[in-house]
């Protein structure tokens, strides 16, 4: 029997757990705790309600969420834009998102009659100039 090394990085992973996961919860943790869970989610609910006012003004943007209590988590298309050119255009302007498809979401989707929408969670790292940034991207699409 021969012990061999990985050659990709879970060689760095240690069984089930990955210390460096742990240390990045834990600073995370940290973190919201220096910053105050109240005051995470007055800032979180200022910048998705700036970020839904900026797409709301926004020709042809839909924005699929629903409900009476919602979470910084935004899906939306945009009228006459393939999956694939928004992609391209969020991918060129450094936007992180994912896209969350039909088979993620079947009767929602199936409901709103859609197969696909870009998700974007802003957090509060993020910042209000950064809303309307957003807003101008999707824009030019």
């Amino acid at each position: 029997m021969e012990f061999k090394v990985k050659d990709s990085a879970r060689r760095f992973e240690l069984w089930e757990k990955s210390d460096a996961l742990k240390l990045g919860m834990i600073a995370a943790i940290d973190y919201a705790l220096d910053v105050g869970m109240k005051e995470i989610e007055a800032y979180n609910t200022t910048i998705r309600e700036r970020l839904l006012s900026n797409l709301s003004s926004l020709e042809g943007v839909h924005v699929l969420d629903q409900g009476s209590r919602v979470a910084n988590i935004i899906t939306l298309r945009k009228e006459g834009c393939s999956l694939e050119e928004m992609q391209d255009h969020l991918d060129r302007h450094d936007v992180v998102y994912s896209v969350t498809r039909k088979s993620n979401a079947y009767i929602d989707f199936d409901k709103k009659q859609v197969d696909w929408a870009i998700r974007i969670s802003p957090h509060y790292f993020n910042t209000l100039e950064e809303m309307d940034r957003l807003a101008s991207i999707i824009e030019s699409v």
